[in-house]
């Protein structure tokens, strides 16, 4: 981390800087690992209000975005079905297939096909340093309660 909290802001928080979560985590003896993939899961790219399925939120990159959906849409079907939790309704379909969503902006009614990709995932996993020397030995305690 920079020095100074109004540095950290300013590089991190406001600008492009990465935290490097090994440097930080190194002094409890820990490594991140980090493992990107695929899933064969069906993605969209968007988060809804659970009960108003309302666009919420929406990826650059995602499949929706690409299609033309965007925040503050509201979703009425796909595939001409209606549904009470999206979640639910990608599990039946597969990456490559191409959906019809209905939705509602401005309180018109449009459709659209979507493309639907395999859903992005990056696992993250902590493992403990082989060679711990006593100061990261007592930092790990510390941050873990363990004693």
């Amino acid at each position: 981390i920079p020095d100074g909290i109004d540095l950290f802001f300013e590089q991190v928080i406001d600008g492009l800087a990465e935290i490097d979560f090994n440097e930080i985590l190194g002094t409890a003896g820990l490594i991140l690992h980090a493992e990107f993939s695929d899933l064969a899961t069906a993605y969209l790219g968007i988060s809804v209000h659970k009960e108003l399925h309302t666009i919420l939120q929406i990826r650059a990159d995602s499949p929706a975005n690409i299609a033309g959906l965007s925040a503050g849409d509201e979703l009425v079907s796909i595939d001409g079905q209606a549904f009470n939790s999206l979640t639910e309704c990608l599990v039946s379909k597969l990456p490559g297939q191409v959906i019809r969503v209905e939705y509602r902006r401005a309180g018109e009614l449009h459709t659209l096909s979507v493309l639907l990709t395999s859903s992005p995932q990056t696992v993250f996993t902590l493992q403990k340093s082989e060679a711990i020397n006593s100061k990261q030995q007592q930092v790990y305690h510390e941050w873990l309660n363990t004693r």
